[in-house]
């Protein structure tokens, strides 16, 4: 089963809920990976099946790129606010090539 790895920061998040919302019949059919909030706000709108990693500024981000090098992960949605708070605090981010 393809793996897909979703990750929103804050002010992206109602995108990547409606993006579930919509659609959710596809990404029933995937095996979904989600940093914390952003996993349990897709889960609360669509019911979809989402593994959870930690919040992305405590270790959640971290955790999806630990999948990435071991090669666990088929692809990442990733909606990030470049003028968000969480993109002027670069020391809590992963590196960019992640």
């Amino acid at each position: 089963m393809t793996r897909l790895a979703l990750i929103a920061h804050d002010d992206e998040k109602p995108v990547i809920i409606s993006l579930a919302t919509e659609h959710e019949d596809l990404l029933s059919t995937f095996d979904l990976v989600a940093t914390g909030s952003t996993g349990e706000r897709i889960a609360e709108a669509t019911g979809l099946e989402i593994e959870r990693k930690e919040s992305g500024p405590i270790g959640g981000d971290t955790q999806i790129g630990a999948e990435v090098v071991e090669g666990l992960l088929d692809g990442i949605v990733f909606l990030r606010d470049p003028l968000g708070p969480a993109a002027r605090a670069r020391h809590h981010r992963a590196p960019a090539p992640l």
